[in-house]
């Protein structure tokens, strides 16, 4: 049955944000293609555990001693002291979950406003501003979303769509596919599930579309999506071009229903 519920030793769902239910595996796979499947998430967990590795049991301490500004400054790599430019990138994640902590929100958004650093506003909205619930944050999202394809703009309409916002979801959808997103198309996943949650049915056409995608998370979050917005969809499928021929006909319905 596709997509899968939840499975035991496969990925944990905290590693990459997304559900386990939308894990992709079908009977008419190959077993080459299954073989493939299962390098790639070797590999994905073989890289996150390495992202997640403490550079040294020091630093935690030494994070959580610096001011806020100083915090900042370090994530630009040329303001690390330099017996910290050997750290790998975890150690500006846990700047940046410092950060979150706090929640300083005005002091987040006035250094966020003043950095001409791209590096450094990039960790600010996707890492830090983007992780907290916070009606400023949401404001500013809404003042400053348009449709500008890069990664900031792509976190402003997310940051707006994860809460209903109508305006983001359309600018998620016009531009769907177009932003540049973190882990590529796997970045796209929170937005596919916006589209669910809040039934957005000008997404369906593009939801169909990714069905078939050729990454297996996105696939299956694209199915369940659509599952959400036809309520009355079967629950299961026997395989993804099963799921994408059942929602194009209902795509097709809904196209030839006279409006009212």
């Amino acid at each position: 049955m596709w997509p899968l519920g939840k499975q035991t030793g496969l990925i944990a769902e905290d590693l990459i944000n997304v559900k386990l239910g939308v894990l992709i595996m079908t009977v008419e796979r190959s077993k080459s293609q299954l073989l493939s499947a299962w390098v790639v998430l070797v590999m994905l967990l073989s890289l996150f555990g390495t992202a997640c590795r403490t550079s040294e049991p020091s630093d935690a301490a030494r994070i959580h001693a610096r001011t806020s500004p100083e915090l900042v400054a370090w994530l630009d790599w040329e303001q690390l002291p330099e017996d910290l430019k050997d750290r790998d990138p975890a150690f500006v994640g846990d700047v940046c979950r410092e950060l979150v902590a706090r929640r300083d929100v005005d002091f987040l958004l006035a250094s966020f406003n003043s950095s001409t650093n791209d590096l450094v506003r990039k960790w600010l909205v996707r890492d830090v501003l983007y992780r907290i619930d916070d009606g400023r944050i949401y404001s500013e999202f809404a003042r400053r979303m348009d449709d500008t394809e890069t990664e900031e703009s792509y976190y402003f309409a997310l940051y707006l769509a994860e809460r209903g916002n109508t305006a983001a979801l359309a600018t998620l959808n016009r531009h769907y596919f177009q932003y540049t997103a973190e882990g590529g198309s796997t970045g796209w996943i929170p937005a596919v599930e916006a589209f669910g949650k809040y039934k957005y049915r000008p997404a369906v056409s593009n939801l169909v579309e990714s069905i078939e995608a050729a990454n297996l998370f996105l696939g299956g979050a694209s199915c369940s999506a659509l599952q959400e917005i036809y309520s009355d969809s079967p629950r299961h499928f026997a395989n993804p071009a099963e799921a994408q021929n059942y929602f194009l006909k209902r795509l097709s319905e809904s196209a030839n229903e006279p409006h009212r």
